[in-house]
């Protein structure tokens, strides 16, 4: 989305309009996960005086740019609440029995109530977390948290048909929560953001297609490059420090299709580097009729803890860093529509994951 372009752009100024000192993380990795052009990011949070950071586990993020690393307690150490976040109905509300009592960490909440009661005690009231989830559930029901861990999960009541009563739009009108009232195929709102009502097709700037890159370009790099596709074991870099979980995609792999493959004489499991105008990886070769012969599929996310986490390797951060490929900078009018799916790439076989070169 837009908000993390324009924050590296901000960062990367010689003079920002705002001079920001620091950044605070919960739970996040993002120069092996999110952030496209990670060796980037990698500077420009470098150029902050002071990084902290709230996990339950090292990463090669944490290890290269934070001052101060908060560790976290896990789900059955802490008392907590469980809710959906997918889409706007949060159907159901569970609770988070603490079961173990923790040695040397704290839960999310507690740091943050601690941090806000020394920072502006008159909006962190709460002493504790039970004081805190009771305050929020009162917001909408006549019971707290305690009676949430008796009733351990709490089914949200559901109503049909709510665009009929009026229910579902804050001025009591049928219809749906639309400047118009009505499902709209067509946004009224885009034309406010420069935007077309109407899905079009626009041919990304680094495309074989495109008119903006030069045919000799294309003929050096004419494959086209997606990326992230899920594995059922990890969840983006989450995971890959659990031994269980790490057997089942031990390596980060890139679908190939069996023609192409035979094309660049790669073979299954061979090692292979993945090269674009805009940096370079190596991943695994998988080789199956499940792409087209003119993509490649990559996975993302990767970094390695059983590798050193010392600079400059930091487990391994770049070796099969996907993101080194994928353009900062947008192309859509709103800043949406990042291009992590449809950018050029060669693919050629190398001797091992240690070819990798910055």
């Amino acid at each position: 989305g837009p908000l993390p372009d324009v924050t590296l752009d901000w960062l990367e100024m010689d003079e920002p309009p705002t001079d920001f000192k620091m950044s605070y993380w919960f739970g996040t990795n993002p120069l092996a996960c999110m952030s496209v052009q990670p060796m980037r990011w990698e500077k420009a949070l470098d150029k902050l005086e002071f990084n902290v950071v709230q996990d339950v586990f090292m990463n090669p993020s944490i290890m290269r740019l934070c001052d101060l690393v908060l560790p976290l307690s896990m789900s059955v150490e802490h008392e907590g609440i469980v809710m959906p976040h997918f889409g706007r109905n949060t159907h159901f509300l569970g609770a988070m029995n603490k079961a173990v009592e923790p040695l040397d960490s704290k839960s999310d909440v507690e740091i943050m109530l601690e941090l806000g009661r020394r920072l502006r005690p008159e909006l962190w009231p709460w002493e504790t977390p039970e004081q805190f989830f009771t305050d929020q559930l009162h917001t909408a029901y006549d019971w707290g948290f305690k009676e949430l861990q008796d009733d351990v999960v709490f089914q949200q009541p559901f109503e049909y048909r709510k665009y009929e009563t009026g229910a579902l739009r804050a001025d009591g009108k049928p219809g749906f929560d639309t400047p118009t009232g009505l499902i709209e195929l067509k946004a009224s709102v885009y034309s406010v953001f420069g935007e077309k009502p109407l899905p079009y097709f626009k041919e990304p700037e680094l495309s074989p297609y495109s008119d903006a890159i030069s045919d000799e370009v294309k003929e050096e790099f004419p494959l086209v490059l997606t990326t992230g596709g899920r594995h059922i074991s990890m969840f983006h870099s989450e995971h890959r420090q659990i031994p269980s979980m790490r057997a089942l995609n031990p390596w980060p792999l890139i679908t190939i299709h069996p023609e192409t493959a035979a094309a660049h004489g790669i073979a299954e499991g061979d090692w292979v580097a993945i090269e674009n105008p805009l940096g370079r990886c190596i991943q695994k070769a998988c080789i199956r009729p499940v792409v087209d012969p003119r993509v490649v599929h990559a996975q993302h996310a990767w970094w390695y803890p059983e590798q050193s986490g010392e600079s400059p390797n930091l487990f391994g951060l770049y070796k099969s860093n996907i993101n080194s490929l994928i353009p900062h900078e947008s192309v859509g009018v709103t800043g949406y529509g990042a291009p992590y799916k449809n950018i050029i790439c060669k693919i050629y076989k190398v001797d091992s994951l240690d070819a990798f070169e910055a």
